[in-house]
Order: C-alpha cells, then structure tokens, then sequence
C-alpha cells in the first residue's frame, strides 16, 4: 500500500525527531529512526527517482536483509552521523517540494 505524500513526510519528520532526541547511542538513535517505519517504503512512496535514489542507498547501507543493528555494530559514529544527516536531508527536501 502506498502512503500519501503526508503521511511519508511524517515518517521521515519521526525519524529526524528521533535521531535528535532519543536518549541512545547514535546506534540506537539510527535503527529506532529508521527500522520501524523507513525501512518499508516502496519506490511508489518516494515518487521522485533522485530521492528515491538517496533513500536507497540509505537502505542498502543499513538494511542489508534487515539487519540494521548487526551491521551498525562495525561503524564508528561519524559515519552513523552522516547518514542521520542524510535521513534529515531527504526529509527537508520532502518538505520543499511538498
């Protein structure tokens, strides 16, 4: 089922609160931001091929076979940063084009 341009923007702006305010590490932060709702978006969610593209990456770098927490485990904390800020970057761009 694919969700509304809304209910999308939503589930990255959880996302973006969660890696701000959850009181774990950055490890914890990103597999709470993003196993619960991102990991299951479709490219019929993101409409747009370029954040499509970014999304994917994204999920290939974290979800290998959903094992978010077991690759996490092998990375240091700047590179968790950068895709935290990345998850952020597409939720801004969600916002703009909405």
């Amino acid at each position: 089922m694919t969700n509304t341009a809304s209910e999308i923007r939503e589930k990255f702006l959880t996302a973006t609160r969660i890696l701000a305010s959850h009181p774990g590490t950055m490890k914890v932060r990103l597999r709470e931001a993003f196993v619960p709702d991102l990991i299951a978006l479709t490219p019929e969610d993101l409409p747009w091929p370029d954040l499509w593209d970014r999304f994917l990456t994204l999920r290939e770098e974290l979800a290998p076979h959903n094992r978010a927490d077991v690759l996490m485990e092998r990375w240091w904390d700047f590179e968790l940063g950068r895709i935290a800020s990345e998850i952020v970057d597409i939720y801004e761009e969600l916002t703009r084009r909405a």
